[in-house]
């Protein structure tokens, strides 16, 4: 198990200034925000830090501005519901570095809350550039990564500013490590489910899981590229362009593919299609009754459970029934210990698992991540999590 340097174990924080890297990158709707999930998930540790009477400053991203400054991707938008969620005051900067900056940081008194603009307004965010990093570091005595979704970018206020800072992991990045860790020392029988679309991704992911896992269950577009690597017809379905799938490579002892699917039509009808019978025109959308069937039986055999993908095109009601399915299948499953990320994957499966559902069962785990989650499980060490490690 990686064991890293906790925020708990940073003493003396009391007047400290604490920059808190976040992943806020949430979904808005008329400009509020309409899932607080992530903002949710940072709050023990921001109310840790205040408990302590550091002076908090939260550096954070929305969207992809592309180191530009792009208004509709201004935090000030975030202010009233991070005010709500910690019910104290949250104050806005618009600047991430500079006299604006550094005089709001200067201001602050212990207990209280600033939340800096957008850090990938700035062009040297993304590329991991040490002058921006040592300009953030300038406005504080201690960093704390608490955006393990970010993890597996090497970006300035996620990597480079941990050779200018004391550097610990937050609390739901801690929780995160943990669980994913554990994820990899599954307890048999253990049952991986992926989906989503690039298979040139998730390569290595599979290969893996197939090592660790006793079955991995593989839907959505994903399948497809193994579906068509057999020889079978996939019409318009989507597939990876990117990479050829070789089935000599894969161990299909573990890898448990699609029997059935749901296909549109060429009059645009929903047809249940054996995976030998699908025609030229026609495209493969959601896993079939059968394999709904098939997939539901190990998931309620098993004793740990990943899940990281949807099982189809969810947003299309038509469509969503294989992912709903498997994902009361886990809820059911009381004795598994259950992971499951991706945004994709939370937000199809939403009202079934979440996190409020983590008190009727408490072996579930919701990450906050999808790549970082990924490439976690994959075995690789994140460049975010390499400077928190304990030497």
């Amino acid at each position: 198990m990686l064991q890293i340097k906790t925020l708990k174990t940073a003493r003396a924080l009391k007047g400290k200034k604490v920059l808190v890297r976040t992943d806020f990158n949430v979904p808005l709707k008329n400009g509020r925000v309409s899932d607080d999930f992530r903002l949710r998930a940072a709050l023990p540790t921001l109310k840790y830090l205040r408990q302590q009477g550091a002076r908090v400053i939260i550096v954070s991203h929305l969207g992809r501005p592309d180191g530009k400054v792009a208004p509709e991707f201004g935090l000030k938008v975030l202010v009233p519901a991070l005010t709500k969620l910690l019910k104290t005051s949250v104050i806005f900067c618009p600047e991430n570095i500079g006299p604006k900056a550094q005089k709001a940081v200067d201001d602050l008194k212990s207990g209280q809350i600033l939340l800096l603009e957008n850090i990938r307004f700035q062009p040297g965010e993304e590329k991991n550039e040490r002058a921006l990093a040592k300009a953030l570091a300038g406005l504080a005595d201690v960093y704390v990564n608490e955006a393990f979704s970010v993890s597996h970018r090497a970006h300035a206020s996620v990597c480079a500013i941990t050779e200018f800072l004391p550097s610990y992991a937050g609390l739901a990045l801690a929780d995160e490590v943990k669980n994913l860790d554990e994820a990899l020392h599954p307890v048999s029988p253990a049952v991986a489910i992926l989906g989503g679309a690039k298979i040139s991704t998730k390569i290595g992911l599979i290969k893996n899981l197939a090592r660790h896992f006793d079955s991995v269950l593989i839907g959505g577009a994903l399948a497809n590229n193994f579906i068509q690597a057999a020889g079978f017809e996939v019409g318009q379905s989507v597939v990876d362009a990117d990479y050829q799938v070789k089935i000599a490579d894969y161990n299909f002892q573990k890898i448990c593919l699609p029997v059935d699917a749901l296909v549109l039509t060429v009059k645009g009808e929903v047809a249940t299609r054996l995976v030998d019978e699908v025609k030229p025109k026609e495209k493969i959308l959601d896993i079939g009754p059968r394999t709904i069937k098939i997939f539901n039986q190990k998931i309620a055999m098993a004793k740990s459970i990943v899940w990281n993908g949807p099982m189809g095109w969810f947003e299309d009601p038509r469509f969503k029934k294989g992912t709903r399915a498997l994902a009361l299948a886990v809820k059911k499953n009381l004795r598994a210990r259950a992971v499951v990320g991706g945004g994709e994957t939370v937000a199809a499966v939403s009202g079934l698992i979440n996190a409020r559902a983590q008190k009727t069962r408490p072996k579930l785990f919701i990450s906050t991540a999808g790549g970082a989650m990924l490439e976690y499980l994959e075995g690789k060490i994140l460049p975010g999590i390499k400077p928190l490690i304990e030497k």
